[in-house]
C-alpha cells in the first residue's frame, strides 16, 4: 500500500482510484517516496502507457525534473512507450533544449 503521508493536504486517499489522485501526490511521491510508493504509479503506466495516470507523471517529471524520483519514471514511461530516447540519453533537464517552467 502507498504511504499515507504522500496524502497529506489533499482530499484524495490512497483507497481511491489512482487515476483521481490529484498532482500534488504525484509530486510528493518522486519526492519523499520510494520504491514500495513508485510501484503504484509504475504498474499502472505499464498497463496504460498513453493513459491519464502516464500522461500526468510526465507532466510532473518535465515540470519538477530534479525531484529524486522524476528520472525513475522518465525511464519508466519511455520504456512503456518503448520510447527510443531513452536509449539515446535523454533526460529531462539534460536536453540543450529543454524549457522550464
Amino acid at each position: 500500500m502507498i504511504s499515507r503521508s504522500l496524502f497529506r493536504n489533499v482530499k484524495a486517499t490512497p483507497e481511491d482510484p489512482i487515476e483521481t489522485w490529484p498532482y500534488e501526490v504525484y509530486a510528493a511521491t518522486l519526492q519523499y517516496g520510494d520504491y514500495p510508493d513508485w510501484r503504484f504509479f509504475a504498474a499502472e503506466i505499464e498497463r496504460d502507457p498513453w493513459g491519464h495516470v502516464a500522461e500526468l507523471m510526465n507532466t510532473v517529471i518535465h515540470e519538477l525534473p530534479s525531484l529524486d524520483g522524476s528520472q525513475i519514471f522518465f525511464l519508466v514511461i519511455n520504456k512503456a512507450r518503448r520510447g527510443s530516447r531513452t536509449h539515446n540519453g535523454y533526460l529531462p533537464g539534460r536536453d540543450p533544449n529543454y524549457e522550464p517552467w
